[in-house]
């Protein structure tokens, strides 16, 4: 197999110089409720699936919450506005994706207090 081949079916991981883009839109149709948001979530709503999809591997490729919360902290900020978005909770792609991020960052057995304020706030 050649390294281009290894690029084209490698999923690739999420840029996480993209993060504070995709907080600040979440911020954003979050404080509004106007016929612009709507056509500003729509626009992006594709986007934002592909990135909620790549943020769920890098979430599932790390060992564990402690972990991936220090690789992106701006994550749970991130997760917590988009789960008050009627919008984005009404698309049921997006609303999936959503869901196994969170899932995916529930600890089992918690082992430190990032862990368990994680837990507590998915619950």
């Amino acid at each position: 197999m050649t390294e281009l081949q290894v690029q084209q079916t490698a999923e690739p991981l999420p840029n996480i110089q993209e993060m504070p883009f995709w907080l600040e839109k979440a911020v954003t149709w979050g404080q509004a409720e106007s016929t612009r948001t709507r056509k500003d979530i729509s626009l992006h709503l594709s986007r934002l699936r592909d990135f909620l999809q790549q943020l769920l591997k890098q979430i599932n490729d790390v060992s564990s919450t402690t972990e991936t919360m220090r690789r992106l902290p701006l994550l749970g900020q991130f997760l917590g506005r988009l789960c008050w978005n009627p919008h984005v909770t009404a698309d049921s792609s997006s609303r999936g994706l959503l869901l196994q991020c969170l899932l995916a960052l529930y600890s089992e057995h918690p082992s430190n207090a990032v862990e368990r304020k994680s837990n507590q706030w998915i619950r």
